[in-house]
């Protein structure tokens, strides 16, 4: 079971950093939460919360046209990544639990 998380300080420097060697389909959709004014905290939140799964793939670049099943067998794949994603900012201190 995800432990969810709902505050923590991060390292917006070794997170910017991180976004250089990340799968190209990754960063993309990580780069337009960015850009698109939604604040790191928000976007790390997202790593947490269960059922924010969605809106992180859907910002990942899925195909607009996809169905909603084709979305959920593509976010259902990516839990796994997402939360590994989420441990990994943790044990390289980009993000520390308050």
């Amino acid at each position: 079971m995800t432990k969810y998380i709902s505050s923590f300080t991060i390292n917006e420097a070794l997170f910017r950093n991180y976004l250089q060697v990340i799968p190209l389909e990754r960063r993309r959709g990580l780069e337009l939460l960015l850009i698109e004014g939604k604040s790191v905290d928000f976007l790390l939140k997202t790593c947490f919360s269960h059922n924010e799964y969605e809106k992180v793939f859907i910002y990942a670049g899925l195909d607009s046209g996809a169905s909603y099943r084709q979305i959920g067998s593509q976010i259902n794949r990516s839990v796994r990544y997402v939360h590994d994603l989420a441990q990994f900012f943790i044990s390289e201190k980009m993000i520390q639990p308050r």
